[in-house]
């Protein structure tokens, strides 16, 4: 299944939690939740699934790389855009890692971007995800 059209979805600020510590919300187009919880150099998350065959997790390097490492973490580098004003440096790479709970199934790939798929899960199942940054 392709997953570049399906990369983002809408939410209401009243289905948002944001608090320095803690951070959910909920994404009614696809039943899914998402915690985030920082860590001393990174963030835990929890994403809550409905039933599904094919549950999904989508990684955007907005322009740089990403790969998968074995059946359970991801790795990549997202770069500064050419003509991007952000106040950093024109070789600034932003290094991450993601480290799943559960093992791929399978993953596909499209214009730096990836999306990892997990077994089934019943409704209500959560997927755990350890990230870490260089940033």
């Amino acid at each position: 299944m392709r997953f570049a059209g399906r990369r983002m979805s809408h939410f209401s600020q009243a289905s948002e939690t944001a608090e320095p510590a803690y951070y959910r919300v909920y994404l009614p187009a696809y039943d899914v939740a998402i915690e985030l919880t920082p860590t001393e150099r990174s963030a835990a998350m929890r994403v809550t699934y409905p039933a599904t065959d094919a549950p999904g997790f989508v990684v955007n390097s907005f322009g740089g790389e990403v790969r998968v490492e074995g059946d359970r973490r991801i790795r990549g580098t997202s770069r500064k855009n050419r003509g991007e004003r952000s106040g950093v440096a024109a070789n600034f790479a932003n290094r991450f890692v993601l480290e799943f709970d559960r093992p791929f199934v399978s993953s596909e790939t499209a214009a730096g971007a990836i999306c990892v798929r997990f077994p089934p899960m019943a409704k209500g199942e959560i997927l755990g995800v350890k990230a870490s940054s260089s940033f």
